[in-house]
């Protein structure tokens, strides 16, 4: 027996039947690991994922100081947004807000909690750690930089009476004047420039305006543009360095020869920028000073005039009051010179009016380079009517003229709001079209539009909410 038992655990010590299992079953082992790993880690980031988005959501809400509809604190507000999402735990106690409501708020969130994990408890990870900060701050009367311009019709159909009694005239100037005491004084004034284009059958450019412009040529107060056609296209005046077009516009081989009561050039022309040899045309917004136009006559009435770069509100109300009705509807040309106030390229013409004491010296350096961060630029168009009436070109070509700028300015990121006041059906289109989004188009009447331009004042200082962890 004992020489049997010998020859069978020998046997048995040489015998490799079942290694593989074995090693199976290590290999396994190691498998299971690594998926449970790969289990664990997914749920983990996409309850990470969930706090995160929450986090954001939260803070951005909190720090909005404009939502009149919410009587909860910050504190109280950004809470309500992990409980709704049962995350409350999270945040709980971890919420801070400093600042005032005066200066502007910044809202901070640290989220933290534990997952319980299903497989890395194998390797001895019980839970693993999740942290989701946020901060938001709202910008105004911080380091938030805006410029406005409102571009206001001042036609003589703004003289008739609406429901309220008082003239549609009466009515623009309470919502602009509220409009601007919304913005002005809820900012830091050396943060904000409020320019104001009032038009009517013309523009008339403020003072020296025109002496910074390099192609144009006639005489009279007022211009009309020679490029149209180029800015439907998406292009615009040439830059000034590029020597292949001359001085008269004619590099485009459109002319100016088309002035009042012309025909404007086609939308598609054989000519070419300059030589053909030089950069892109740029859009609206762009290259202002360079673009060819044709001195106009017109009234010279300084009420009627450009006012650039205001951060005053008693100045701007000023100006305001003094906006008297007369003559036709051009929405194109006042669209056209409200986008000139916001053309980093009109610089040197605001430097002039900084250094000769017109301007505040907060003003130099504006209008901001179109790349530079933390600028919120902003266009207000208002009309009670349709382009008319034929003395420059056809409604239609106007209507066109008009939703170029407005597609150059969205390009450059303007936020564009327009407002139809007892407006006909015609302008309710333009304008509908021409704004940002369905929801920058307001449509209006009677006492309404005060309330309008107080929705647009508050939006544009949401607009200046920024998360900034």
């Amino acid at each position: 027996m004992r020489a049997a038992f010998a020859r069978a655990a020998h046997t048995y010590s040489r015998a490799e039947d079942g290694a593989v299992l074995v090693f199976g079953l290590i290999i396994f082992v190691l498998m299971l690991m690594v998926s449970g790993l790969a289990v664990d880690v997914m749920r983990y980031e996409n309850e990470r994922v969930r706090l995160q988005g929450t986090s954001d959501r939260a803070v951005l809400a909190a720090s909005s100081l404009k939502n009149s509809n919410v009587t909860m604190t910050p504190t109280e507000l950004a809470q309500a947004y992990f409980d709704a999402e049962g995350l409350g735990q999270f945040a709980s106690g971890n919420i801070t807000v400093s600042g005032t409501p005066e200066t502007g708020q910044t809202v901070r969130v640290t989220p933290s909690g534990r997952l319980d994990t299903m497989f890395l408890r194998m390797s001895a990870v019980d839970h693993l750690d999740m942290s989701a900060p946020a901060a938001a701050v709202e910008g105004i009367g911080s380091a938030a930089k805006t410029e406005i311009v409102m571009v206001l019709d001042a036609s003589g159909s703004m003289g008739s009476t609406t429901s309220t009694g008082r003239t549609r005239l009466d009515e623009m100037k309470l919502a602009a004047k509220s409009f601007a005491s919304e913005i002005l004084q809820n900012s830091d004034p050396e943060n904000v420039s409020l320019s104001l284009v009032t038009y009517d059958s013309w523009v008339l450019p403020a003072p020296g305006m025109i002496n910074h412009m390099l192609n144009v040529d006639g005489t009279g107060a007022c211009l009309e543009f020679d490029d149209w056609a180029d800015l439907r296209q998406g292009n615009g005046p040439p830059p000034h360095s590029n020597a292949g077009g001359n001085g008269n516009g004619n590099g485009n081989g459109n002319g100016n020869g088309w002035g009042a009561g012309g025909t404007p050039p086609p939308f598609q022309n054989g000519g070419s920028p300059g030589n053909g040899n030089g950069p892109p045309w740029a859009s609206v917004g762009q290259n202002s000073t360079n673009a060819p136009a044709t001195r106009r006559h017109c009234s010279t009435n300084a009420t009627y005039e450009i006012k650039p770069m205001i951060n005053d509100l008693t100045t701007f109300e000023t100006h305001i009051d003094a906006i008297t009705t007369r003559g036709t509807t051009s929405i194109d040309l006042g669209a056209r010179f409200g986008a000139m106030l916001l053309d980093p390229d009109m610089r040197d013409y605001v430097t002039s009016l900084v250094d000769a004491g017109t301007l505040p010296e907060s003003m130099r350096g504006r209008p901001f380079d179109w790349d530079e961060e933390g600028v919120n630029r902003v266009m207000v168009l208002l009309t009670d009517g349709q382009n008319c009436c034929g003395s420059r070109f056809s409604r239609a070509v106007q209507d066109d003229n008009t939703l170029a700028v407005c597609e150059g300015m969205r390009a450059n990121g303007v936020t564009v709001y327009t407002v139809s006041f007892e407006a006909p059906q015609g302008a309710i289109d333009l304008l509908s079209e021409c704004a940002s989004s369905p929801n920058h188009f307001f449509n209006t009447g009677g006492d309404a539009l005060v309330a309008a331009f107080d929705a647009i004042a508050t939006n544009v200082q949401v607009q200046s909410l920024r998360l900034t962890e």
